[in-house]
């Protein structure tokens, strides 16, 4: 089988599992992240930058919008766009900005979402301010692709800031997060009516994906410049960042 059909395959069973899971995701995540994936997406938003104007920023994998409406409280007047390969993930990110649209001040702009795949958005070049991901990183075939095209999104001193889960196997404590990851997780979201495979699968990807350092490694390979990052909640989390060079 060509490699393009395996990531084919990969990425259709991946937009199964989330469509499957839209209804329960916040819910659980808030769970399993013992209530701190909000003060993670509200570190990722603190570090967007804008360039000129109100600014335009994009938020990749929205999935159902929690990260783009943390930034859209940081920067009410930005121009907002999320984009995600589920629908039934966007239909949850379209009713949560609406609630949110009633407690912003007047003026707030409503964000756009947009179905389309990360890897090839047909979004014009050189247009955003900053660019976002979270949790995400994890399920792509390939990252060096997604780094591509966010360089060529990026407005030229644009940032790239995103999150993800990750497991250090040094600290006394990581026999105990394994064990979260690998029985403790799946089980919870089987209680809650979640596919319990599906919970399964992200385990073993936070498992197998790589430290902070490799990824910036990365990024400067790609071609971006300024990085750095930041762990929190005993490593549960990394922050990841780097800009479009001028």
């Amino acid at each position: 089988m060509k490699v393009s059909n395996v990531h084919a395959s990969i990425k259709e069973r991946v937009k199964a599992m989330f469509g499957e899971i839209s209804p329960r995701y916040d819910r659980l995540n808030a769970i399993l992240s013992f209530g701190r994936d909000t003060f993670w997406r509200d570190a990722l938003s603190r570090r967007l930058v804008i360039v000129d104007g109100d600014g335009r920023l994009l938020d990749l994998a929205t999935g159902t919008g929690d990260q783009l409406l943390s930034i859209r409280r940081r920067h009410p007047k930005a121009q907002l766009t999320g984009l995600d390969f589920s629908e039934p993930m966007l239909e949850v990110a379209r009713k949560k900005a609406a609630l949110q649209s009633e407690k912003l001040p007047a003026g707030a702009n409503e964000p756009e979402l947009v179905l389309g795949d990360v890897l090839s958005t047909c979004l014009p070049s050189d247009h955003y301010d900053s660019i976002s991901i979270s949790f995400a990183l994890r399920s792509l075939p390939s990252r060096e692709p997604l780094y591509h095209e966010v360089l060529r999104l990026l407005k030229p001193g644009g940032r790239f800031a995103f999150l993800e889960l990750w497991h250090d196997p040094r600290p006394s404590w990581a026999p105990l997060a394994r064990f979260h990851l690998e029985v403790v997780t799946p089980f919870a979201a089987s209680l809650m009516g979640a596919e319990k495979t599906a919970y399964q699968f992200l385990g073993r990807s936070i498992l197998a994906f790589p430290d902070p350092l490799r990824l910036i490694d990365e990024l400067a390979a790609a071609g971006f410049e300024k990085t750095g990052h930041r762990t929190y909640t005993f490593k549960a989390a990394m922050l990841v960042w780097g800009s479009k060079p001028l």
